[in-house]
């Protein structure tokens, strides 16, 4: 009870200054490992940020030089033959690929990716073909008209 009285006046003993400055002091030291802590995670974070920037930097560099293929629509491209006799087939070079019309139709169907071809209809004999061949931009359905006249 004297103890309570005494401090309530403001007396401390020498005994309870000495604690109280140690008690001080272990606070600073552990204030002083929170602060080291917060700095290192600051600096962690800060290293994972440029990480980040250069992945980030990698990856649209890979995109650029290896774009995400896109797939290109497909369109029907129709050789529409005139001239021929009936059940005569005829054949054409489109892009590398060759089509064979059937017996019974006048015209090839060709399904092509949009973009930019190269045809050529193979000669037969006895025909003059116009156009023999030509270059086409796919980007919508098309009709190619190929007229065949006797020699």
């Amino acid at each position: 009870m004297f103890k309570k009285v005494m401090r309530k006046l403001g007396y401390v003993k020498l005994r309870d200054a000495d604690e109280v400055l140690k008690e001080n002091e272990q606070l600073k030291q552990i204030i002083s490992s929170k602060v080291s802590i917060i700095e290192e995670l600051t600096n962690s974070i800060k290293s994972k940020e440029t990480e980040i920037k250069d992945l980030t930097n990698k990856l649209n560099e890979y995109k650029s030089v290896y774009p995400s293929p896109v797939k290109k629509k497909t369109y029907a491209v129709i050789f529409k033959q005139q001239g021929l006799l009936p059940n005569t087939q005829f054949a054409i070079n489109v892009g590398g690929t060759m089509y064979y019309s059937k017996p019974d139709e006048d015209s090839i169907t060709a399904y092509l990716q949009e973009g930019e071809y190269d045809y050529i209809v193979m000669p037969m004999r006895g025909y003059r073909i116009d156009p023999e061949k030509g270059h086409i931009l796919v980007n919508n359905n098309y009709i190619v008209l190929i007229n065949f006249r006797s020699v």
